[in-house]
Protein backbone atom coordinates (compact mmCIF):
# COMPACT_ATOMS: atom_id res chain seq x y z
CA UNK A 1 0.00 0.00 0.00
CA UNK A 2 0.90 3.40 -1.00
CA UNK A 3 -0.07 6.52 -0.37
CA UNK A 4 -0.92 7.38 -3.63
CA UNK A 5 -2.50 4.30 -4.65
CA UNK A 6 -6.16 4.04 -5.90
CA UNK A 7 -8.75 3.16 -3.15
CA UNK A 8 -9.50 -0.21 -3.46
CA UNK A 9 -13.60 -0.75 -3.89
CA UNK A 10 -15.46 0.22 -0.79
CA UNK A 11 -16.22 -2.96 1.71
CA UNK A 12 -19.09 -2.88 3.24
CA UNK A 13 -19.64 -1.54 7.28
CA UNK A 14 -20.75 -5.52 8.37
CA UNK A 15 -17.16 -7.49 6.92
CA UNK A 16 -15.10 -4.39 8.27
CA UNK A 17 -16.88 -4.66 12.22
CA UNK A 18 -17.18 -8.27 11.69
CA UNK A 19 -12.72 -8.68 12.59
CA UNK A 20 -13.28 -5.97 15.39
CA UNK A 21 -16.21 -8.58 17.18
CA UNK A 22 -14.37 -11.43 16.58
CA UNK A 23 -12.93 -13.14 20.05
CA UNK A 24 -15.42 -10.81 21.86
CA UNK A 25 -18.53 -11.69 21.24
CA UNK A 26 -18.89 -12.79 25.06
CA UNK A 27 -18.18 -9.31 25.91
CA UNK A 28 -20.30 -7.54 23.68
CA UNK A 29 -23.38 -9.33 25.10
CA UNK A 30 -22.70 -8.93 28.63
CA UNK A 31 -22.01 -4.93 27.02
CA UNK A 32 -25.28 -5.11 25.70
CA UNK A 33 -27.23 -6.55 28.63
CA UNK A 34 -25.85 -3.84 30.81
CA UNK A 35 -27.10 -1.19 28.23
CA UNK A 36 -30.46 -3.06 28.31
CA UNK A 37 -30.95 -3.23 31.76
CA UNK A 38 -30.13 0.92 32.06
CA UNK A 39 -32.35 1.69 29.04
CA UNK A 40 -35.45 0.07 30.67
CA UNK A 41 -34.32 1.62 34.16
CA UNK A 42 -34.23 5.50 32.33
CA UNK A 43 -37.91 4.12 30.37
CA UNK A 44 -38.82 3.35 33.72
CA UNK A 45 -37.84 6.50 35.51
CA UNK A 46 -39.20 8.53 32.76
CA UNK A 47 -42.55 7.54 32.64
CA UNK A 48 -42.73 7.59 36.90
CA UNK A 49 -41.35 11.14 36.93
CA UNK A 50 -44.17 12.30 34.33
CA UNK A 51 -47.29 10.66 36.21
CA UNK A 52 -45.80 11.84 39.59
CA UNK A 53 -45.01 15.26 38.20
CA UNK A 54 -49.24 14.97 37.13
CA UNK A 55 -50.32 13.11 40.44
CA UNK A 56 -48.65 15.84 42.41
CA UNK A 57 -50.14 18.80 40.46
CA UNK A 58 -53.66 17.23 40.62
CA UNK A 59 -53.10 17.08 44.50
CA UNK A 60 -53.76 13.16 44.45
CA UNK A 61 -52.46 10.50 46.49
CA UNK A 62 -52.04 7.46 44.07
CA UNK A 63 -49.91 7.12 40.99
CA UNK A 64 -51.60 5.55 38.02
CA UNK A 65 -48.04 3.09 36.21
CA UNK A 66 -50.59 1.37 34.09
CA UNK A 67 -49.27 -0.15 30.49
CA UNK A 68 -50.67 -1.72 27.79
CA UNK A 69 -51.31 -4.90 30.34
CA UNK A 70 -49.20 -4.03 33.09
CA UNK A 71 -51.98 -2.68 35.79
CA UNK A 72 -50.08 -0.88 38.48
CA UNK A 73 -51.50 1.38 40.87
CA UNK A 74 -49.30 3.08 43.91
CA UNK A 75 -49.20 5.54 46.56
CA UNK A 76 -46.67 8.70 45.35
CA UNK A 77 -44.28 7.98 47.89
CA UNK A 78 -43.95 4.20 46.89
CA UNK A 79 -43.77 5.74 43.78
CA UNK A 80 -41.06 8.00 44.04
CA UNK A 81 -39.11 5.30 46.12
CA UNK A 82 -39.34 3.40 42.91
CA UNK A 83 -38.19 5.89 40.62
CA UNK A 84 -35.11 6.47 43.03
CA UNK A 85 -34.35 2.48 42.90
CA UNK A 86 -34.27 3.00 39.46
CA UNK A 87 -32.40 5.82 39.04
CA UNK A 88 -29.40 4.30 40.95
CA UNK A 89 -29.74 0.82 39.09
CA UNK A 90 -29.51 3.04 35.54
CA UNK A 91 -26.40 4.85 37.90
CA UNK A 92 -25.04 1.31 38.16
CA UNK A 93 -25.42 -0.29 35.29
CA UNK A 94 -23.56 2.95 33.21
CA UNK A 95 -21.13 1.89 35.34
CA UNK A 96 -20.85 -1.28 34.41
CA UNK A 97 -21.49 -0.25 30.97
CA UNK A 98 -18.69 2.09 31.03
CA UNK A 99 -16.13 -0.11 32.60
CA UNK A 100 -16.69 -3.15 30.13
CA UNK A 101 -16.51 -0.89 26.65
CA UNK A 102 -13.29 1.18 28.02
CA UNK A 103 -12.22 -2.50 28.67
CA UNK A 104 -13.23 -3.62 24.53
CA UNK A 105 -11.61 -0.83 23.59
CA UNK A 106 -8.16 -1.53 25.46
CA UNK A 107 -8.42 -4.57 24.13
CA UNK A 108 -8.68 -3.91 20.43
CA UNK A 109 -5.74 -1.56 20.45
CA UNK A 110 -3.35 -4.37 22.52
CA UNK A 111 -4.18 -7.07 20.79
CA UNK A 112 -4.12 -5.01 16.92
CA UNK A 113 -1.09 -3.37 17.71
CA UNK A 114 0.33 -7.32 18.65
CA UNK A 115 -1.08 -9.05 15.77
CA UNK A 116 0.28 -6.00 13.43
CA UNK A 117 3.81 -6.25 14.85
CA UNK A 118 3.46 -10.28 14.76
CA UNK A 119 2.92 -10.07 11.04
CA UNK A 120 5.28 -7.59 9.83
CA UNK A 121 8.51 -9.41 11.62
CA UNK A 122 7.50 -12.41 10.92
CA UNK A 123 6.77 -11.33 6.93
CA UNK A 124 9.45 -11.93 4.13
CA UNK A 125 12.29 -9.42 3.71
CA UNK A 126 10.60 -8.66 0.16
CA UNK A 127 7.19 -7.60 2.07
CA UNK A 128 8.63 -6.05 5.00
CA UNK A 129 10.67 -3.59 2.60
CA UNK A 130 7.67 -2.62 1.03
CA UNK A 131 6.23 -1.15 4.46
CA UNK A 132 8.40 1.88 4.29
CA UNK A 133 9.29 3.66 8.22
CA UNK A 134 6.29 6.40 7.93
CA UNK A 135 3.58 3.12 6.95
CA UNK A 136 4.25 1.37 9.62
CA UNK A 137 4.62 3.82 12.53
CA UNK A 138 1.20 5.61 10.64
CA UNK A 139 -0.68 2.23 10.42
CA UNK A 140 0.18 1.28 14.43
CA UNK A 141 -0.68 4.96 15.44
CA UNK A 142 -3.36 6.81 13.41
CA UNK A 143 -4.69 3.89 12.21
CA UNK A 144 -5.09 1.46 15.06
CA UNK A 145 -6.15 4.52 17.10
CA UNK A 146 -8.83 5.00 14.39
CA UNK A 147 -10.14 1.30 15.17
CA UNK A 148 -10.09 1.73 19.11
CA UNK A 149 -12.29 5.10 18.02
CA UNK A 150 -14.83 2.51 16.08
CA UNK A 151 -14.32 0.29 18.89
CA UNK A 152 -15.88 3.14 21.22
CA UNK A 153 -18.25 4.23 18.77
CA UNK A 154 -19.82 0.38 18.41
CA UNK A 155 -20.06 0.73 22.19
CA UNK A 156 -21.45 3.88 21.78
CA UNK A 157 -23.85 2.12 19.25
CA UNK A 158 -25.02 -0.72 21.53
CA UNK A 159 -25.90 1.64 24.25
CA UNK A 160 -27.74 3.56 22.09
CA UNK A 161 -29.35 0.57 20.33
CA UNK A 162 -30.50 -1.03 23.51
CA UNK A 163 -32.06 2.42 25.08
CA UNK A 164 -33.90 2.84 21.70
CA UNK A 165 -35.50 -0.51 22.10
CA UNK A 166 -36.62 -0.52 25.80
CA UNK A 167 -38.14 2.94 25.24
CA UNK A 168 -39.60 2.60 21.87
CA UNK A 169 -40.95 -1.09 23.99
CA UNK A 170 -42.10 1.44 26.58
CA UNK A 171 -44.00 3.76 23.78
CA UNK A 172 -45.83 0.97 22.69
CA UNK A 173 -47.10 0.12 26.16
CA UNK A 174 -48.16 3.88 27.15
CA UNK A 175 -49.37 4.73 23.27
CA UNK A 176 -48.81 1.82 20.72
CA UNK A 177 -49.81 4.67 17.55
CA UNK A 178 -47.36 7.14 18.78
CA UNK A 179 -44.47 4.69 19.14
CA UNK A 180 -45.52 3.39 15.11
CA UNK A 181 -45.40 7.16 14.58
CA UNK A 182 -41.63 7.17 16.14
CA UNK A 183 -40.41 4.24 14.31
CA UNK A 184 -41.37 5.63 11.35
CA UNK A 185 -39.46 8.74 11.85
CA UNK A 186 -36.47 6.97 13.13
CA UNK A 187 -36.23 5.26 9.60
CA UNK A 188 -37.05 8.22 7.46
CA UNK A 189 -34.43 10.00 9.05
CA UNK A 190 -32.16 7.46 7.99
CA UNK A 191 -32.93 7.30 5.08
CA UNK A 192 -32.78 10.84 4.27
CA UNK A 193 -29.08 11.15 5.65
CA UNK A 194 -27.67 8.16 3.02
CA UNK A 195 -26.25 10.40 0.77
CA UNK A 196 -24.24 12.91 3.69
CA UNK A 197 -22.65 9.47 4.96
CA UNK A 198 -21.50 8.58 1.65
CA UNK A 199 -20.07 11.94 0.51
CA UNK A 200 -18.53 11.41 4.78
CA UNK A 201 -16.91 8.03 3.58
CA UNK A 202 -15.36 9.02 0.31
CA UNK A 203 -13.69 12.56 2.33
CA UNK A 204 -12.43 9.85 4.72
CA UNK A 205 -10.61 7.84 2.35
CA UNK A 206 -9.25 10.74 0.65
CA UNK A 207 -7.89 12.03 4.46
CA UNK A 208 -6.85 8.31 5.34
CA UNK A 209 -4.41 8.57 1.89
CA UNK A 210 -3.27 12.17 3.00
CA UNK A 211 -2.56 10.97 6.46
CA UNK A 212 -0.29 8.34 4.85
CA UNK A 213 1.14 10.36 2.08
CA UNK A 214 1.98 13.19 5.35
CA UNK A 215 4.11 10.60 7.61
CA UNK A 216 5.83 8.82 4.81
CA UNK A 217 7.24 11.97 3.43
CA UNK A 218 8.04 12.91 7.02
CA UNK A 219 9.88 9.58 8.10
CA UNK A 220 11.72 10.13 4.97
CA UNK A 221 12.81 13.89 5.20
CA UNK A 222 13.62 13.26 8.66
CA UNK A 223 16.45 10.58 7.86
CA UNK A 224 18.09 13.13 4.67
CA UNK A 225 18.82 16.51 6.93
CA UNK A 226 22.35 15.96 6.06
CA UNK A 227 21.84 15.76 2.78
CA UNK A 228 19.24 18.18 2.60
CA UNK A 229 21.65 20.85 4.01
CA UNK A 230 24.75 19.72 2.29
CA UNK A 231 22.74 20.10 -1.18
CA UNK A 232 20.88 22.81 0.19
CA UNK A 233 17.42 22.08 -0.48
CA UNK A 234 16.07 23.10 2.54
CA UNK A 235 13.55 25.85 0.50
CA UNK A 236 12.57 22.55 -2.18
CA UNK A 237 11.76 20.36 0.95
CA UNK A 238 9.67 22.69 2.70
CA UNK A 239 7.44 23.76 -0.32
CA UNK A 240 7.05 20.05 -0.46
CA UNK A 241 5.78 19.49 3.04
CA UNK A 242 4.07 23.00 3.27
CA UNK A 243 1.80 20.94 0.16
CA UNK A 244 1.85 17.98 1.70
CA UNK A 245 0.08 19.94 5.19
CA UNK A 246 -2.36 22.00 3.26
CA UNK A 247 -3.80 18.84 1.40
CA UNK A 248 -4.02 17.05 4.92
CA UNK A 249 -5.26 20.08 6.74
CA UNK A 250 -7.87 20.42 2.97
CA UNK A 251 -8.73 16.83 4.06
CA UNK A 252 -9.40 16.85 7.58
CA UNK A 253 -11.54 20.00 7.33
CA UNK A 254 -13.58 19.56 4.64
CA UNK A 255 -14.56 15.64 6.75
CA UNK A 256 -14.98 17.03 9.85
CA UNK A 257 -17.39 19.59 8.14
CA UNK A 258 -19.27 16.99 6.67
CA UNK A 259 -19.63 15.20 9.97
CA UNK A 260 -20.75 18.08 11.39
CA UNK A 261 -23.52 18.60 9.53
CA UNK A 262 -24.77 16.04 10.29
CA UNK A 263 -26.12 16.48 13.70
CA UNK A 264 -27.56 19.64 13.41
CA UNK A 265 -29.42 18.37 10.15
CA UNK A 266 -30.60 15.48 12.13
CA UNK A 267 -31.58 17.57 15.21
CA UNK A 268 -33.81 20.31 12.96
CA UNK A 269 -35.09 17.41 11.38
CA UNK A 270 -36.00 15.53 14.55
CA UNK A 271 -37.72 19.00 16.14
CA UNK A 272 -39.40 20.11 13.11
CA UNK A 273 -41.05 16.20 13.78
CA UNK A 274 -41.49 16.65 16.70
CA UNK A 275 -43.74 20.16 16.66
CA UNK A 276 -45.56 18.15 13.73
CA UNK A 277 -46.48 15.37 16.36
CA UNK A 278 -47.93 17.67 18.66
CA UNK A 279 -49.60 19.50 16.05
CA UNK A 280 -51.05 16.20 15.29
CA UNK A 281 -52.02 14.98 18.66
CA UNK A 282 -53.65 18.94 19.23
CA UNK A 283 -56.07 18.01 16.00
CA UNK A 284 -56.88 14.98 17.52
CA UNK A 285 -57.90 16.12 20.66
CA UNK A 286 -55.96 14.13 23.55
CA UNK A 287 -57.07 14.83 26.60
CA UNK A 288 -55.35 12.36 29.17
CA UNK A 289 -52.39 14.80 30.47
CA UNK A 290 -50.37 12.08 32.09
CA UNK A 291 -50.11 9.73 29.01
CA UNK A 292 -49.49 12.49 26.64
CA UNK A 293 -46.63 13.97 28.96
CA UNK A 294 -44.81 10.37 29.83
CA UNK A 295 -45.27 9.47 25.44
CA UNK A 296 -43.43 13.04 24.65
CA UNK A 297 -40.63 12.21 27.29
CA UNK A 298 -40.64 8.77 25.92
CA UNK A 299 -40.21 10.61 22.86
CA UNK A 300 -38.10 13.18 23.16
CA UNK A 301 -35.25 10.45 24.77
CA UNK A 302 -36.02 7.72 22.32
CA UNK A 303 -35.14 10.70 19.32
CA UNK A 304 -31.72 11.59 20.83
CA UNK A 305 -30.93 8.05 21.37
CA UNK A 306 -31.63 7.48 17.75
CA UNK A 307 -30.22 10.76 16.85
CA UNK A 308 -26.67 8.64 18.30
CA UNK A 309 -26.96 5.73 16.98
CA UNK A 310 -27.35 7.61 13.24
CA UNK A 311 -23.84 9.11 14.70
CA UNK A 312 -22.36 5.92 15.08
CA UNK A 313 -23.60 4.85 11.73
CA UNK A 314 -22.20 8.16 10.13
CA UNK A 315 -18.63 7.36 12.15
CA UNK A 316 -18.67 3.93 10.90
CA UNK A 317 -18.36 4.94 7.25
CA UNK A 318 -16.09 7.89 8.48
CA UNK A 319 -13.28 5.28 9.69
CA UNK A 320 -14.27 2.43 7.25
CA UNK A 321 -11.28 3.68 5.11
CA UNK A 322 -8.86 3.25 7.85
CA UNK A 323 -10.38 -0.04 9.34
CA UNK A 324 -10.01 -1.52 5.86
CA UNK A 325 -6.70 -0.30 4.83
CA UNK A 326 -5.74 -1.94 8.30
CA UNK A 327 -7.24 -5.19 7.30
CA UNK A 328 -5.44 -5.37 3.71
CA UNK A 329 -2.17 -4.82 5.21
CA UNK A 330 -2.29 -7.34 7.69
CA UNK A 331 -4.19 -9.95 5.58
CA UNK A 332 -0.83 -8.81 3.18
CA UNK A 333 1.82 -9.54 6.13
CA UNK A 334 -0.14 -12.50 7.10
CA UNK A 335 -0.25 -14.28 3.43
CA UNK A 336 3.48 -13.39 2.84
CA UNK A 337 4.67 -15.19 6.26
CA UNK A 338 7.80 -16.87 6.24
CA UNK A 339 7.04 -20.69 6.56
CA UNK A 340 8.74 -22.08 10.24
CA UNK A 341 8.25 -25.93 9.38
CA UNK A 342 11.13 -27.67 8.24
CA UNK A 343 13.75 -30.38 8.79
CA UNK A 344 16.42 -29.58 11.96
CA UNK A 345 20.21 -30.13 10.27
CA UNK A 346 23.33 -30.29 12.73
CA UNK A 347 25.40 -29.54 9.98
CA UNK A 348 25.14 -26.81 6.84
CA UNK A 349 28.26 -27.40 4.60
CA UNK A 350 29.16 -28.35 1.81
CA UNK A 351 27.03 -24.99 0.42
CA UNK A 352 26.22 -25.84 -3.03
CA UNK A 353 24.15 -23.34 -5.72
CA UNK A 354 23.10 -24.71 -9.09
CA UNK A 355 21.59 -22.90 -11.89
CA UNK A 356 20.97 -19.79 -9.44
CA UNK A 357 18.21 -17.38 -10.48
CA UNK A 358 16.46 -14.60 -9.16
CA UNK A 359 13.93 -11.98 -10.96
CA UNK A 360 13.05 -8.79 -9.07
CA UNK A 361 11.34 -8.35 -12.16
CA UNK A 362 9.56 -10.68 -14.29
CA UNK A 363 12.11 -11.38 -17.49
CA UNK A 364 14.73 -9.56 -16.14
CA UNK A 365 17.08 -11.82 -14.24
CA UNK A 366 19.53 -9.67 -11.55
CA UNK A 367 21.18 -13.25 -11.20
CA UNK A 368 21.62 -16.67 -13.60
CA UNK A 369 23.05 -19.82 -13.42
CA UNK A 370 25.04 -19.05 -11.11
CA UNK A 371 26.97 -22.19 -9.88
CA UNK A 372 29.42 -22.55 -6.85
CA UNK A 373 30.48 -24.75 -4.00
CA UNK A 374 31.68 -23.70 -0.56
CA UNK A 375 33.88 -25.97 1.55
CA UNK A 376 33.90 -25.84 5.30
CA UNK A 377 36.38 -23.49 7.10
CA UNK A 378 37.55 -21.45 3.63
CA UNK A 379 36.95 -17.83 3.67
CA UNK A 380 35.32 -16.95 0.14
CA UNK A 381 35.34 -12.95 -1.38
CA UNK A 382 32.83 -11.50 -3.90
CA UNK A 383 33.80 -8.48 -6.06
CA UNK A 384 31.79 -6.77 -9.17
CA UNK A 385 30.90 -4.04 -10.25
CA UNK A 386 28.07 -1.97 -8.47
CA UNK A 387 24.60 -3.82 -9.78
CA UNK A 388 26.52 -6.65 -10.39
CA UNK A 389 23.93 -9.32 -8.42
CA UNK A 390 26.19 -9.42 -5.39
CA UNK A 391 23.79 -8.29 -2.14
CA UNK A 392 21.28 -10.70 -4.39
CA UNK A 393 23.51 -13.69 -4.05
CA UNK A 394 24.19 -13.35 -0.44
CA UNK A 395 20.15 -12.42 0.37
CA UNK A 396 19.47 -16.01 -1.00
CA UNK A 397 22.44 -17.70 0.69
CA UNK A 398 20.70 -15.71 3.81
CA UNK A 399 17.13 -17.31 3.23
CA UNK A 400 16.24 -13.63 2.53
CA UNK A 401 14.68 -13.95 -0.60
CA UNK A 402 13.55 -17.04 -2.68
CA UNK A 403 15.25 -18.18 -5.58
CA UNK A 404 13.24 -17.96 -9.39
CA UNK A 405 15.11 -20.47 -10.44
CA UNK A 406 17.69 -22.98 -9.27
CA UNK A 407 18.60 -24.89 -6.23
CA UNK A 408 20.84 -24.22 -2.68
CA UNK A 409 21.70 -27.32 -1.22
CA UNK A 410 23.16 -27.74 1.96
CA UNK A 411 24.59 -30.47 2.90
CA UNK A 412 22.59 -32.19 0.19
CA UNK A 413 19.47 -30.71 1.61
CA UNK A 414 17.75 -27.46 -0.72
CA UNK A 415 18.06 -25.12 2.13
CA UNK A 416 14.32 -24.07 2.05
CA UNK A 417 13.67 -27.72 3.33
CA UNK A 418 15.41 -26.98 6.36
CA UNK A 419 13.45 -25.01 9.52
CA UNK A 420 13.37 -21.30 9.23
CA UNK A 421 15.25 -21.75 13.00
CA UNK A 422 17.54 -24.01 12.24
CA UNK A 423 18.81 -22.26 9.84
CA UNK A 424 19.29 -19.46 11.17
CA UNK A 425 20.72 -20.79 14.22
CA UNK A 426 23.72 -21.88 11.55
CA UNK A 427 23.82 -18.44 10.10
CA UNK A 428 24.72 -14.93 10.74
CA UNK A 429 25.25 -11.87 8.35
CA UNK A 430 27.23 -8.38 9.29
CA UNK A 431 26.05 -5.73 7.20
CA UNK A 432 27.79 -2.98 5.69
CA UNK A 433 26.02 -0.51 7.61
CA UNK A 434 26.49 -1.43 11.39
CA UNK A 435 22.89 -1.20 13.38
CA UNK A 436 23.66 -0.87 17.32
CA UNK A 437 20.53 -0.68 19.59
CA UNK A 438 20.11 1.76 22.13
CA UNK A 439 21.26 -0.32 25.60
CA UNK A 440 24.36 -1.97 26.90
CA UNK A 441 27.42 -3.30 24.97
CA UNK A 442 26.14 -7.26 26.62
CA UNK A 443 22.64 -6.25 25.33
CA UNK A 444 24.05 -5.53 21.14
CA UNK A 445 26.19 -8.69 20.96
CA UNK A 446 23.00 -10.65 22.92
CA UNK A 447 20.90 -8.65 20.49
CA UNK A 448 17.64 -10.29 22.02
CA UNK A 449 18.53 -13.82 22.14
CA UNK A 450 18.71 -15.70 25.46
CA UNK A 451 20.60 -18.44 26.22
CA UNK A 452 24.10 -17.08 26.31
CA UNK A 453 26.40 -16.88 29.21
CA UNK A 454 28.76 -14.20 30.07
CA UNK A 455 31.56 -16.04 28.75
CA UNK A 456 30.14 -16.49 25.79
CA UNK A 457 30.14 -13.26 25.39
CA UNK A 458 33.90 -12.69 26.15
CA UNK A 459 33.88 -15.17 23.37
CA UNK A 460 32.76 -13.55 20.73
CA UNK A 461 34.13 -10.40 21.70
CA UNK A 462 38.00 -11.44 21.34
CA UNK A 463 36.97 -13.21 18.08
CA UNK A 464 35.75 -9.94 16.88
CA UNK A 465 38.83 -7.85 18.19
CA UNK A 466 36.64 -5.79 20.36
CA UNK A 467 37.29 -6.83 24.05
CA UNK A 468 40.53 -5.64 24.33
CA UNK A 469 37.92 -1.93 23.35
CA UNK A 470 35.31 -3.20 25.64
CA UNK A 471 37.69 -3.47 28.80
CA UNK A 472 38.58 -0.10 28.47
CA UNK A 473 35.19 1.40 29.00
CA UNK A 474 33.48 2.87 32.03
CA UNK A 475 31.72 -0.42 32.55
CA UNK A 476 32.91 -2.82 30.21
CA UNK A 477 30.29 -4.89 29.11
CA UNK A 478 27.33 -2.68 30.83
CA UNK A 479 28.68 0.47 29.18
CA UNK A 480 25.96 2.10 27.21
CA UNK A 481 26.14 2.89 23.82
CA UNK A 482 24.16 5.54 23.42
CA UNK A 483 21.23 6.09 20.73
CA UNK A 484 22.63 3.63 17.57
CA UNK A 485 25.71 3.50 19.44
CA UNK A 486 27.10 7.28 18.61
CA UNK A 487 29.31 6.97 21.28
CA UNK A 488 31.25 4.41 19.87
CA UNK A 489 33.52 4.99 16.37
CA UNK A 490 32.65 3.42 13.29
CA UNK A 491 35.25 0.48 13.49
CA UNK A 492 34.00 -0.13 17.00
CA UNK A 493 30.65 -0.35 16.13
CA UNK A 494 31.61 -2.70 12.84
CA UNK A 495 33.33 -4.99 14.85
CA UNK A 496 30.42 -4.96 17.71
CA UNK A 497 28.37 -6.01 15.04
CA UNK A 498 31.15 -8.86 14.48
CA UNK A 499 30.75 -10.25 17.87
CA UNK A 500 26.50 -9.83 17.37
CA UNK A 501 27.28 -12.31 14.36
CA UNK A 502 30.00 -14.43 15.94
CA UNK A 503 28.30 -14.78 19.39
CA UNK A 504 26.20 -18.12 18.07
CA UNK A 505 28.90 -19.88 16.56
CA UNK A 506 27.41 -19.59 13.02
CA UNK A 507 28.74 -21.97 10.35
CA UNK A 508 28.27 -19.34 7.66
CA UNK A 509 29.03 -15.76 8.19
CA UNK A 510 28.54 -13.55 5.74
CA UNK A 511 29.82 -10.02 5.60
CA UNK A 512 28.65 -7.35 3.19
CA UNK A 513 31.64 -4.35 2.93
CA UNK A 514 32.34 -4.73 6.69
CA UNK A 515 35.47 -2.24 5.57
CA UNK A 516 33.72 0.13 3.33
CA UNK A 517 34.01 3.26 5.99
CA UNK A 518 37.10 1.96 8.31
CA UNK A 519 40.42 4.07 8.37
CA UNK A 520 43.47 1.84 7.92
CA UNK A 521 43.88 0.46 11.86
CA UNK A 522 39.92 -0.26 12.07
CA UNK A 523 39.99 -2.49 8.87
CA UNK A 524 43.56 -4.61 9.79
CA UNK A 525 41.84 -5.25 13.18
CA UNK A 526 38.47 -6.31 11.19
CA UNK A 527 40.95 -8.42 8.53
CA UNK A 528 42.58 -10.00 12.34
CA UNK A 529 38.81 -11.00 13.13
CA UNK A 530 38.30 -12.70 9.91
CA UNK A 531 41.36 -14.78 10.31
CA UNK A 532 40.83 -15.88 13.34
CA UNK A 533 37.97 -17.95 11.61
CA UNK A 534 39.43 -19.86 9.08
CA UNK A 535 38.97 -23.77 9.14
CA UNK A 536 35.95 -23.15 11.98
CA UNK A 537 33.53 -21.25 9.83
CA UNK A 538 32.56 -20.32 6.53
CA UNK A 539 33.21 -16.59 5.83
CA UNK A 540 31.84 -15.08 2.68
CA UNK A 541 32.85 -10.88 2.04
CA UNK A 542 31.81 -8.47 -0.37
CA UNK A 543 34.00 -6.15 -0.82
CA UNK A 544 34.84 -2.99 -3.00
CA UNK A 545 38.25 -2.75 -1.02
CA UNK A 546 40.02 -4.74 -2.39
CA UNK A 547 43.15 -5.30 0.43
CA UNK A 548 40.26 -6.76 2.59
CA UNK A 549 40.16 -9.73 0.47
CA UNK A 550 44.36 -10.61 0.74
CA UNK A 551 43.14 -13.61 3.14
CA UNK A 552 40.60 -15.05 0.84
CA UNK A 553 41.42 -18.67 -0.05
CA UNK A 554 39.00 -18.17 -3.09
CA UNK A 555 37.25 -15.41 -4.88
CA UNK A 556 34.16 -14.79 -7.00
CA UNK A 557 33.71 -12.54 -9.65
CA UNK A 558 30.45 -11.67 -10.42
CA UNK A 559 29.02 -9.88 -13.57
CA UNK A 560 25.76 -8.81 -14.98
CA UNK A 561 24.69 -11.35 -12.58
CA UNK A 562 26.67 -14.04 -13.52
CA UNK A 563 29.74 -15.99 -11.69
CA UNK A 564 32.31 -15.48 -14.44
CA UNK A 565 35.24 -16.45 -12.37
CA UNK A 566 35.64 -18.32 -8.98
CA UNK A 567 39.25 -19.43 -8.10
CA UNK A 568 42.65 -18.16 -5.65
CA UNK A 569 43.51 -14.53 -5.52
CA UNK A 570 46.95 -15.66 -7.54
CA UNK A 571 45.49 -17.62 -10.35
CA UNK A 572 42.48 -14.75 -10.92
CA UNK A 573 44.88 -11.96 -10.79
CA UNK A 574 46.25 -13.64 -14.01
CA UNK A 575 43.14 -14.83 -15.46
CA UNK A 576 40.68 -12.55 -14.82
CA UNK A 577 40.71 -8.94 -16.41
CA UNK A 578 38.04 -7.42 -14.17
CA UNK A 579 40.13 -8.88 -10.81
CA UNK A 580 43.03 -7.52 -12.36
CA UNK A 581 42.36 -4.44 -13.95
CA UNK A 582 40.90 -3.97 -10.04
CA UNK A 583 43.76 -4.89 -8.56
CA UNK A 584 46.05 -2.49 -10.28
CA UNK A 585 43.40 0.61 -9.85
CA UNK A 586 44.01 -0.46 -6.27
CA UNK A 587 47.45 0.38 -6.19
CA UNK A 588 47.90 -3.02 -5.02
CA UNK A 589 49.55 -4.71 -8.39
Amino acid sequence: MTANAAPPANPKIRELITPLIEGRKLRLVSLSATAMFSAVAEASVLVAITQIAFALANNTKHVDLSAGPVDLRWSVGTAIVVALVMVVVRGATQVANGWQSTQLIALYTSKARKDFASAFVRSSLEEQTRVRGGELQELLTSFVGRGSGVMDTLSKGITAGCSLFALLGTGVLVSPLAAVGLIATVVTLGLTLVPLRKVIRGSSRRLANTDMAFATAINEFAGIGREMQVFGVEERIEHELDGLITENTDAGQRLNFQAFLFTPMYATALLLLLVGGLASVRALGVTNLAALGAVMLVMIRSLAYAQLAQGVYSALHANAPYLADIQRRLDTLRGDAVPRDGITVDNIMPLEAKALGFEYVAGTPALADVSFQLDEGEIVGIVGPSGSGKSTLVQLLLRLRVPTAGVITAADHDIFDIAIGSWRSSTAFVPQESRLIRGSVAENIRFFRDGYTDADLVRAAKLAQIHDDIETWAGGYDYEVGDAGHVLSGGQRQRLCIARALLSHPQLLIMDEPTSALDVQSEAKVRDAMRTLRGETTVIVIAHRLSTLDICDRIMVIQDGRLVAFDTPERLSKTDEFYREALSLSGLQ
